[in-house]
Parts: C-alpha cells; sequence; structure tokens
C-alpha cells in the first residue's frame, strides 16, 4: 500500500492518476507495475484503453480505494456509451488518439493545452484522447500534440 493517498479527478486518464499518485509517494510507475504484476506490465501497453477487468482490481486493492471509481477513468467505461460494438483493447479504436507509434497518424499521441502544463497540479483528462476535441474546455486553446520549439 501507498502512504499517500491521491484522488483521482472526475474524467482524468488513469495514467494521468498513476503518474501523480507514484509521484507523490516517491516512486515511478515502473516500480508501482513491477509490485503488483512482477513487470512493467502498465507502461508496456496504453493502459488508457487497455487495463483490465482483473488488473483494476488488483490495483484497487493495493492503493486502497474503490475498483469502480478507477474503471471511471478508463477510456473503455467513457466510450461503452458511444459504440454500438464492444471494444476490443487489441484493436485500434474510433475516436481515440493512439498514444504511441503504432499507429502512425498526423494526430497522434496524447494532445495538451500549453496552459493546462504550466499549472502545478497537471492532470491529463479524456477528452485530452479524444480525437473530435481540439480545444481545451479550462482554457479554450488549441490543444497540441508536440513541442511547438
Amino acid at each position: 500500500m501507498l502512504t499517500v493517498k491521491v484522488l483521482p479527478k472526475k474524467y482524468e486518464l488513469i495514467s494521468s492518476w498513476l503518474l501523480r499518485l507514484t509521484n507523490k509517494n516517491g516512486t515511478n510507475i515502473n516500480v508501482l507495475s513491477d509490485s503488483l504484476f512482477n513487470n512493467y506490465k502498465l507502461t508496456l501497453n496504453d493502459i488508457d484503453k487497455s487495463l483490465e477487468s482483473k488488473d483494476i482490481k488488483q490495483l484497487a486493492e493495493y492503493i486502497d480505494i474503490d475498483s469502480k471509481i478507477i474503471e471511471r477513468l478508463t477510456l473503455k467505461n467513457f466510450l461503452s456509451s458511444f459504440s454500438k460494438e464492444p471494444l476490443d483493447s487489441l484493436k485500434k479504436w474510433k475516436w481515440i488518439i493512439p498514444s504511441g507509434i503504432k499507429y502512425t497518424i498526423k494526430t497522434n499521441g496524447l494532445q495538451f493545452c500549453s496552459k493546462c502544463l504550466k499549472g502545478e497540479n497537471t492532470i491529463f483528462y479524456i477528452f485530452n484522447r479524444i480525437s473530435w476535441n481540439v480545444i481545451c474546455p479550462i482554457h479554450n486553446q488549441l490543444f497540441q500534440n508536440k513541442c511547438p520549439k
């Protein structure tokens, strides 16, 4: 169990929350993944999309938080109301910007707002991964997906 409890924000990505949680506890996500899953499972895949229910339950027990709270942070939970077909974590999803370079397209990676990044408590929300969302709802600025410099 981690000593500092950090609760996720509404619509926060699970990856963002885990980064904040491990940072506040003086560790990193690789150490957490290694102690939970005996490997670096969390960093190998797009965990916002592919974290399975059994892994969520294991994570919830370790962190001492309700697993339903963690499930709400996944893209699958958010998109289930949009998709008529079941969402397969091994396939490309409509409406989601891929986080890695496997599907190289013009918009690739995590979209971000430069003003949000200047804040003290940087949080990435589900809307940062939705393809039709191009403007930060907080600052009304266009999202970016790479450093402007």
